[in-house]
This record gives structure tokens, C-alpha cells and sequence, in this order.
């Protein structure tokens, strides 16, 4: 077997590695739990485009906060724009609740809404774009959250859509609850229960978005786009799609590093006008040298050496 073949096969056995590795990954976080710790459940009631939302939390070690975060900015109640998140409370059932707008928006929920943004001093580590519950004025070494209890998190939005969507003559909001890697696999009627009226799937792996259309009057929106809805279309991220980010690149890349190095570095010499068993062309040599090497008994010198040396 010569040395290309050799090199082909390594190759080919390291990108199968590499293909397999992200095959068995994409597997595992389609039907396991999000890349991050999150909720384990989820509980969702649906009136028109206002969302009750109740998470369940079990943490596996110990936590300051408990949060929920969101890719669309939350604003305060009034603000403009769409596309957006309009949090009116947050319940804890333990600590305080508190949201942190997208733009600076704090408040904080305790049988009434304080939205004095001087209070973040005692929350330093909470991030914008959440709601959450944690004990106002705790440290980074000090735990609130305890791994082997259960808690939970509940939260009253309403979502401003930019766009609704049509098919055959009903127009729909569509909600992004969970956006890939950000919750666990879920089944509705197990760990995700919705009620109201709302039509979604009925499971979602880990690495796919959570959908719910909500049928709404179209005159309720007057500023929103109109697009049209197939409902045959998936949410999710499918293996091609999934090849196409920086671990694939990290799985693939030993056989292209191998096969470059041998490529510049490492590859055999050869020249189909050489004998085979050649790898290389004969370096020049010094006519001394040579007289030197056909002078038995080896570098002895003669009259040839010398003659050679003129050459």
C-alpha cells in the first residue's frame, strides 16, 4: 500500500470520528436537556396575547437567583417598539422578585411595583433582559438556592408582536417561549402545560424553538405586519443545519490538519521520470567528492583527487 493511500485512509478514518462525535451530540441534545441549566417544567396560561408563565426549578448545585431571560427586549409598560416583552409581576416562592429591562428598566415586586432603578445596588450581578427571584442584598459567596430542593418562578407578560401571521383567513401571534438550548425536552400535558386557547406541537427537543401561535383579531394590531403561516414548516434545528457551527469545525478539523501537514511537510518525493525506488533526486556532488567515494579503500587520496579539484 503506498503512502496516499495510507494518508487517505487516516483521513477518512478521523473525519468519520468527527462526524459521528457531532452526529451523537446533536442526538443527545435533541431528545436530553438544554446545553445550560434551566427549568425542568413549565406551566403556561394563555388570554389573548397576555402569558402567565411558572417555572420549576431543581437546581444541581447551590444558586443566588433564579432566572428566566429572554432573546426579544423586555420594556416597561408603554414604552414603543414590538417585538418586545411588557413584564406586570413577578412572584417568588422565595425572595425577592425583580425584572431587568433590555434598556435599563429595574423594578422589583413585593405587594407592590418599585421601579426606582437605585435599588440595582443591592442586586450587582443580575443581568438585563430577565426576571427572576433572589434575596435582595446577597453576596457573591452566599447561596439562596439549595441543590436537591424544588422552587418556583412566575412571571404576567404580554408580548408586542412586529408581525402576525395569516393562514386561511385567521391571523395568529406567534410566541417563541423558548428559544434552542434554553429549556429541557418537553411533552405538553408532562413538563410543559398550557392552557388557553393556543395551537402548538405537542413535543420539543432541547435544540428546537417552543412555538405558540395565539389567534388574535387582526384589528387589535393595526401596526403589525402581515405574513403568510405554513404550519407544515418545523421549528426545530436540523442536523444539516446543526453541522453548521464552530464544534463541527473543532470535530473536523484533526484530518485537515493531518492531511495538511503531509500535504507541505511530510509528503514522499517522487517523479514518474525516477526509479521507484527513489524517493528523492541525487543531490550534486563535488567532483573531489566523487573521486573520494570510487577510491578503494574510501577517501583515500590519488591522482584523481586532485585532478578533481580543478573541476
Amino acid at each position: 500500500m503506498n503512502e496516499q493511500k495510507q494518508v487517505l485512509i487516516i483521513v477518512g478514518l478521523l473525519l468519520a470520528l468527527g462526524l459521528a462525535s457531532i452526529y451523537l451530540s446533536w442526538l443527545f441534545e435533541s431528545r436530553g436537556v438544554a446545553s445550560d441549566f434551566t427549568f425542568y417544567k413549565s406551566e403556561i396560561a394563555v388570554n389573548g396575547n397576555i402569558i402567565n408563565e411558572k417555572l420549576y426549578y431543581s437546581p444541581n448545585e447551590g444558586y443566588r437567583d433564579l432566572f428566566r431571560n429572554f432573546i426579544s427586549p423586555v420594556v416597561p409598560s408603554g414604552s414603543p417598539g414590538s417585538n418586545a416583552i411588557v413584564i406586570s409581576d413577578v412572584e417568588c416562592q422565595q425572595g425577592d422578585a425583580y425584572y431587568y429591562g433590555k434598556y435599563g428598566a429595574f423594578c422589583t415586586f413585593s405587594g407592590t411595583v418599585d421601579c426606582d432603578k437605585t435599588q440595582l445596588q443591592y442586586f450587582d450581578f443580575v443581568e438585563p433582559n430577565e426576571y427572576g427571584c433572589t434575596k435582595k442584598g446577597i453576596t457573591k459567596s452566599e447561596t439562596f438556592f439549595y441543590p436537591g430542593n424544588n422552587y418556583w418562578i412566575q412571571a404576567t407578560y404580554n408580548f408586542i408582536p412586529e408581525n402576525l401571521f395569516e393562514s386561511n383567513g385567521s391571523y395568529y401571534l406567534k410566541f417563541v417561549a423558548y428559544s434552542p438550548g434554553r429549556h429541557p425536552a418537553m411533552v405538553r400535558g408532562e413538563n410543559l402545560i398550557v392552557t388557553g386557547n393556543v395551537l402548538m406541537k405537542n413535543e420539543f427537543s432541547a435544540n428546537e424553538n417552543v412555538v405558540l401561535y395565539l389567534p388574535v383579531d387582526k384589528n387589535d394590531y393595526s401596526g403589525a405586519g402581515i405574513l403568510p403561516l405554513d404550519f407544515s414548516k418545523g421549528e426545530g434545528t436540523s442536523f444539516l443545519s446543526y453541522l453548521l457551527n464552530v464544534r463541527t469545525i473543532l470535530a473536523l478539523l484533526p484530518s485537515a490538519l493531518f492531511y495538511l501537514i503531509w500535504l507541505f511537510l511530510g509528503k514522499e518525493r517522487v517523479d514518474p521520470q525516477l526509479p521507484k525506488i527513489l524517493t528523492e533526486y541525487p543531490k550534486k556532488r563535488k567532483g573531489w567528492e566523487v573521486a573520494l567515494y570510487f577510491n578503494t579503500p574510501f577517501l583515500r587520496t590519488g591522482k584523481e583527487f586532485f585532478s578533481s579539484m580543478l573541476l
